[in-house]
């Protein structure tokens, strides 16, 4: 009796849990390589290094001359200027350009002192070691101005940014060598249950694929987190405890699966509660399906509990570990933000777990959608035969007309190739 009386939920709003598992965390930070970035978020601004362009540049190959000295240009009387060909066409701007004259440059390199335009090889004539042109050009023609771009010292991308394969270029085209990103937290993944085994389903077999841990640990490096261990134990007390008590000093996230219920083999809370010392702790979330989910904040390090049922281990997923994760990485501890609202073709008549936040699966036809009124927890293939995923705050009862937010994470549903 005092077993089960231990067991009894006492449920939290989820955006407490996340809270209570995040509280105190203190993130790392590291310098990276720009090409080395690509994923993380930066811990600081970041701000030019250099002027781009450093100096005025060639927007084409071509000649670079002084536009005053085009004015009279004509197709009928071509102007003529003499070729300077004793100018690398690369660092054409050590040379000072003097009336009358021309240098060949090339695309994205600097024009001489003194030029303010270029002519593209296509448009003028040589002939000997003189250029015809045919037509008068305005200052700033086919020209690249200096610091047009950004200046030495302009932010360029503010604290919180995600680097992304453009960013990167970015960085690397203003000069800067290193910057200052969020480090990636440590998480150790395990599953409870001798049941479970890291192999496909079989007919007739005796063991049940551990494919939610393998989810879970695809799911925290998609977001940012970094596996140091993950593995199936044994479901007791001893076991669980002994694994998570050897871990705890290394990770900053330990997550289990399965064994949070009422059951008599649901021994993963109780087990770490009673033999690992912490400083805050929930038993189940106000959200449905997934409201056995658990855990504990330790000096060190924060334990999530997930239940083991997919669609339960789905709904944990999305509003606890995914945000706790998110932040521990630099970001915001935010759920994924709706990929679409669509218009309700009827009433949810569900009271079902009305207090709670209430993960529902739905379908949308011609553009409209539909609640699912029931979805088994043990289904596996709902999320990719559904539209998406609605999330129905407590106490509401969506009707016919209203619209409603669908959120399709893209570590639950597959993509377009």
């Amino acid at each position: 009796m005092d077993v089960i009386y231990e067991k009894l939920y006492k449920y939290i709003d989820p955006f407490e849990a996340v809270s209570l598992l995040i509280d105190g965390f203190k993130r790392r930070t590291i310098r990276l390589r720009p090409e080395k970035s690509v994923g993380y978020i930066l811990a600081e601004p970041v701000y030019a290094e250099i002027d781009r362009p450093y100096a005025n540049l060639s927007h084409v190959d071509g000649w670079a001359v002084r536009s005053i000295d085009t004015l009279t240009a004509s197709s009928e009387s071509p102007i003529k200027l003499k070729v300077r060909d004793d100018v690398d066409s690369r660092r054409a701007d050590q040379v000072e350009l003097r009336p009358g004259e021309t240098v060949f440059v090339e695309t994205g390199f600097p024009i001489p002192v003194n030029a303010d335009a270029v002519i593209p090889v296509e448009s003028a004539r040589k002939i000997g070691n003189n250029v015809y042109i045919y037509a008068p050009v305005t200052r700033g023609y086919n020209v690249f101005p200096r610091s047009s771009d950004f200046r030495k010292g302009e932010k360029l991308l503010d604290k919180g940014t995600r680097i992304t394969s453009y960013t990167v270029k970015l960085l690397m085209d203003a000069g800067v060598w290193r910057i200052k990103v969020y480090d990636k937290p440590k998480v150790a993944v395990y599953s409870t249950g001798v049941e479970l085994k890291e192999e496909p389903a079989m007919p007739g077999q005796s063991y049940i694929p551990d494919s939610s841990r393998l989810f879970i640990n695809h799911v925290i490096e998609e977001l940012g987190g970094k596996i140091i261990d993950t593995a199936n134990i044994p479901d007791s007390h001893e076991s669980i405890a002994e694994v998570v008590k050897e871990i705890i000093d290394e990770a900053d996230l330990v997550v289990t699966i399965g064994g949070v219920s009422m059951g008599p083999r649901d021994m993963t809370w109780t087990g770490i509660k009673n033999r690992i010392r912490y400083s805050r702790v929930f038993r189940g979330v106000k959200m449905h399906p997934g409201r056995s989910t658990s855990g504990f904040r330790t000096n060190k390090a924060s334990i999530l509990n997930l239940p083991g049922l997919p669609q339960s281990t789905i709904a944990a997923t999305i509003l606890v570990l995914a945000p706790v994760i998110r932040y521990m990485f630099g970001a915001k501890p935010i759920i994924d933000k709706p990929k679409l609202y669509a218009r309700l073709a009827k009433d949810y008549r569900s009271d079902k777990y009305l207090g709670f936040y209430r993960i529902r699966y739905v379908e949308i036809m011609d553009g409209e959608a539909v609640i699912w009124e029931d979805n088994p927890s043990y289904n596996v293939f709902t999320p990719p035969k559904s539209s998406g995923i609605t999330i129905i705050p407590p106490g509401k009862k969506p009707l016919k007309g209203e619209t409603i937010p669908v959120y399709k994470p893209g570590y639950i549903y597959p993509g377009e190739a």
